[in-house]
């Protein structure tokens, strides 16, 4: 693979290698619960209550998981807080 030399000097890919983007810088990726992908409750069209909490998903089967046996992800967020920082964001 070869990049501009501009980008290359600079440590980075050229343009037409990597698309960027921009979100607001107040936009804040929470974790999907089941699979711990990023997504960005303002878009994210999947959700659950659960527990008084708003959970956010990547995807349909990932919330279908979820609902099917929510203790699951909780305990498993609890046990294994690092892999799920910001499993969930206040419902709003």
């Amino acid at each position: 693979m070869q990049t501009h030399p501009i980008h290359r000097q600079q440590g980075r890919p050229a343009p037409s290698e990597h698309e960027h983007r921009l979100r607001p810088s107040s936009a804040v990726d929470v974790k999907d619960p089941v699979c711990g992908m990023a997504v960005d409750p303002a878009s994210a069209r999947h959700r659950a209550d659960h527990g008084g909490k708003t959970w956010f998903f990547c995807g349909a089967r990932c919330r279908e998981r979820f609902l099917g046996d929510p203790a699951r992800y909780v305990r498993e967020r609890e046990s294994h807080p690092e892999a799920h920082v910001a499993a969930e964001a206040p419902a709003g």
